[in-house]
C-alpha cells in the first residue's frame, strides 16, 4: 500500500506527457484518441481526449472520463491505484534524465564560474566586508541575530557584516576607486544608472551581508533587510548561485549523517547556533540538480517553512529524490509555527529536533 502522501508526489511531479508516452498514447499537440472508442457512437476519430500539463490532468470531451496521471494508468491497463503507482516508480526510477519531471528549469545544472572569475568576486567581496562592521558589534545586528536565535559566534565564523548608511558613501567611493565600474559591475555589487554612474546594491535597504562560500571562496553575497517596513526583505546579487549556504560543511560529514535543509541562510544559521548539521537554499523553489545531487550521501531532513512556497518546495526535493528511492524526512510544524526557528523558540524545540532526527537516520 501507498501512502496518501507518496500518491500525492507522484500526481504533482510526474508529467502527463511522460505518462502518455510510456502508455504508448500518441499525442497530437496535447490531444489523444479516447482509449475507451467503445463508448463513443462511431468510435473517437476525432482525438477527443485533451490533457493539461500544468494540472497533470487530462479529459474527454466525448464520453467525459477524467483524471490525473495515475488515475490514466489505471484505466487504461484496468489496475488498481496501487498497482499504478507502482509502474510508475518503476519507470521513473529507471529514467537516466529529467524529461518526466514537472520542475525541468529547477533540475537543470546552473552555469559553472570559471576559477578567475570565482578568485576575482572573492577579492572584491572580501574586500567589501573588510569596510563593513562586524553585524554582532552593532545595536541593530545584535538585536536581529538574538530575533532569529543567531549566535554571535556563528555570526562571526561566518562573517556576517553590517553597513551603515554612513559608511554607505565612504564604502562606496572606495570600491569604486580601486577596482573600477567594469569589475564591481561583472561581481553584481553595482548596477549603473542612466547617467552612467554606479551605484552600491547593498546598503540603502538591505544592510545586513551574507557572504556566501564555496572551497573557501566566496562566490555569492545576499543582502537582507532589517527593517520590517521594507518588504522584499532579501537583496541577491545578479550573479550565478553557484553553492548554497554552507555547503563546505558537506566535505567534513560522514554518509548517513542527519543533515537540515533549509530554505536561507538564516534558518540555516539557526541551526547551526543550536548544534545541528545544516545547508541552506536561497528560497525554497531554488533547489536544482547541482545542489540536491551533493545532498545524496546524507540523511536529509527538509525544514522550509510552513507556508504555500515551502509546501512546493519541500515536494519537489522529496519527489527528486525518489528516482534514486531515497526517503527524505520534511519536518512537520505545527499550523501557527511559521519557520524552525518558532519552533527552536519553545522550551521543548531543541530536544524534539534531536529526537527526530534520530527516527530518520534509522
Amino acid at each position: 500500500m501507498f501512502t496518501k502522501e507518496e500518491l500525492n508526489q507522484i500526481k504533482k511531479t510526474v508529467r502527463i506527457s511522460y505518462v502518455c508516452h510510456k502508455l504508448g498514447i500518441v499525442l497530437s499537440g496535447n490531444s489523444f484518441q479516447c482509449f475507451n472508442p467503445v463508448r463513443h457512437n462511431k468510435g473517437d476519430h476525432k482525438s477527443s481526449c485533451s490533457i493539461d500539463t500544468k494540472r497533470n490532468k487530462f479529459k474527454c470531451f466525448g464520453c467525459g472520463v477524467s483524471g490525473d496521471n495515475v488515475s490514466l494508468v489505471s484505466q487504461v491497463l484496468h489496475i488498481n491505484t496501487d498497482d499504478a503507482l507502482a509502474l510508475i516508480k518503476g519507470w521513473i526510477s529507471k529514467e537516466p534524465d529529467n524529461n518526466l519531471w514537472q520542475e525541468d528549469a529547477a533540475t537543470s545544472s546552473l552555469p559553472e564560474l570559471s576559477p578567475a572569475l570565482i578568485s576575482e568576486m572573492d577579492i572584491i567581496y572580501s574586500d567589501l566586508l573588510s569596510q563593513c562592521s562586524i553585524l554582532s558589534d552593532t545595536p541593530q545586528g545584535k538585536e536581529f541575530l538574538c530575533s532569529k536565535l543567531i549566535s554571535p559566534e556563528i555570526a562571526a565564523q561566518f562573517n556576517l557584516r553590517y553597513l551603515q548608511m554612513p559608511q554607505y558613501n565612504d564604502v562606496m567611493v572606495y570600491l569604486l576607486e580601486k577596482y573600477g565600474l567594469p569589475r564591481l559591475q561583472t561581481s553584481g555589487l553595482f548596477n549603473i544608472k542612466k547617467d552612467g554612474r554606479g551605484n552600491l546594491r547593498f546598503g540603502w535597504k538591505h544592510n545586513v551581508l551574507l557572504p556566501v562560500k564555496s572551497n573557501g571562496k566566496i562566490v555569492f553575497m545576499q543582502g537582507r533587510t532589517i527593517n520590517p517596513k521594507i518588504r522584499v526583505k532579501y537583496l541577491n546579487l545578479p550573479v550565478p548561485v553557484g553553492s548554497m549556504f554552507n555547503q563546505d560543511i558537506l566535505s567534513h560529514l560522514l554518509p548517513n549523517s542527519p543533515l537540515f535543509l533549509t530554505e536561507g541562510a538564516l534558518d540555516c544559521l539557526t541551526l547551526l547556533s543550536h548544534g545541528f548539521n545544516a545547508v541552506g537554499l536561497f528560497g525554497a523553489t531554488n533547489a536544482n540538480k547541482l545542489f540536491l545531487d551533493k545532498l545524496t550521501p546524507f540523511a536529509l531532513c527538509v525544514a522550509f517553512d510552513n507556508d504555500k512556497a515551502g509546501y512546493s518546495g519541500s515536494a519537489f526535493v522529496r519527489s527528486y529524490f525518489m528516482r534514486f528511492a531515497k526517503l527524505v524526512h520534511v519536518l512537520q510544524l505545527p499550523p501557527d509555527f511559521h519557520s524552525v526557528v518558532d519552533l527552536l523558540r519553545t522550551p521543548t524545540g531543541k530536544s524534539s529536533l534531536q529526537k527526530e532526527a534520530l527516527l530518520w537516520i534509522k
